[in-house]
C-alpha cells in the first residue's frame, strides 16, 4: 500500500466514522458484505484482517465470537481503534497493529478466515503478489472474502449524462488513477476479478463473485436514499437478484470476491 494513501487515510482516521457511519447505502454495502462472510466462516474462526480502518468491522466479527487479528499501514487509523477496541474491552478478541499487507508474510500465523473491505487493495499496484500472500495465511480449506473496486462502475459513467467527465473517467484500466482524500493525492489501481482468478490460479478450489452496487448508487451519492427511499430500496432488491449473474457481477461499485483455499 502506498504511502500516500496512508497518510490521506490517516488524516481522516480522525473523522472516519462521522463520515460513514452515518452513510446509510455504506450501511447497506456493510450489512451484504458481512451477511456474506457471516454465511462463510465457521463459528470460532481466527480472522485476519487487512486494511482494517477504524475497526468498525473487527468489533462487529469480534461481538459475534470471532477472534481478529487486524492490520493498516495507517498509524492514525491503529490509533482510532485501538481507542476503539479498549473502550469496549475487546482486547481479549481483537489485536490491532501496524502493518501493510504487502509485507502480511512477516505474520507467521495462518487463520481460518482472510477480510478485505472497501477496496483498501486498490491502494497497490501489486494486487496479485499481495492476495497469493493472503492465500498463504490461510489453513487449508480456509476462506477469504475481499472487497475490490472494479475498472468499470455503470453509476460513475452515467455520469457523462450529467456532463461530469471527472467522475466518469476517474476509474482506469491500463495506469493508476488519481485519488484525493483529506488534502492529499495518492494513486490507485483497479483489478478486474478475473485478474485476482488469474493470481490465485492453482492456490484455490472454488470462487464466488458479487457485484455490490450495481443499479444501487455508490456511496458518494448518499442523499439518494433519503430523497427516494422506495426507488432505493427497489434498486437494492434488484441488485439482489442479479448480483452474481456473470456480466452484472463486474460492473458494481465493488465486488465481493470470496474463495477456499485448496
Amino acid at each position: 500500500m502506498n504511502i500516500s494513501a496512508s497518510k490521506a487515510f490517516g488524516k481522516q482516521s480522525i473523522i472516519f466514522d462521522d463520515l460513514y457511519d452515518s452513510n446509510p447505502i455504506v450501511s447497506y454495502m456493510r450489512q451484504v458484505i458481512r451477511d456474506t462472510v457471516m454465511k462463510n466462516i465457521k463459528p470460532g474462526s481466527q480472522i485476519l484482517e487487512v486494511n482494517a480502518g477504524t475497526a468498525t468491522d473487527a468489533i462487529f466479527f469480534a461481538r459475534n465470537g470471532f477472534r481478529i487479528s487486524a492490520y493498516d499501514i495507517s498509524p492514525g487509523m491503529v490509533a482510532k481503534s485501538q481507542e476503539k477496541i479498549n473502550a469496549l474491552g475487546l482486547n481479549d478478541r481483537v489485536s490491532f497493529e501496524e502493518l501493510s499487507y504487502e509485507n502480511i508474510d512477516q505474520v507467521e500465523q495462518q487463520f481460518d478466515y482472510v477480510y478485505s473491505n472497501f477496496g483498501g487493495l486498490n491502494c497497490t499496484s501489486e494486487l496479485p503478489m499481495v492476495v497469493n500472500k493472503l492465500c498463504d495465511r490461510l489453513k487449508p480449506d480456509g476462506k477469504a472474502t475481499l472487497v475490490i473496486l472494479p475498472p468499470f462502475t455503470l453509476w460513475e459513467k452515467l455520469h457523462y449524462l450529467r456532463g461530469n467527465k471527472k467522475i466518469a473517467q476517474r476509474r482506469k484500466t491500463l495506469e493508476p488513477s488519481n485519488a484525493h482524500i483529506e488534502g492529499i493525492n495518492f494513486k490507485c489501481w483497479y483489478y478486474t476479478p478475473q485478474e485476482v482468478s488469474n493470481a490465485l490460479q492453482g492456490k484455490i478450489k472454488d470462487s464466488d463473485i458479487q457485484g455490490l452496487c450495481i443499479f444501487t448508487p455508490p456511496s458518494f451519492m448518499e442523499k439518494f436514499p433519503k430523497m427516494l427511499p422506495r426507488v432505493f430500496h427497489l434498486l437494492t432488491k434488484i441488485d439482489g437478484i442479479i448480483k452474481r449473474w456473470p456480466l452484472f457481477r463486474r460492473i458494481g461499485d465493488y465486488y465481493i470476491y470470496t474463495f477456499t483455499k485448496v
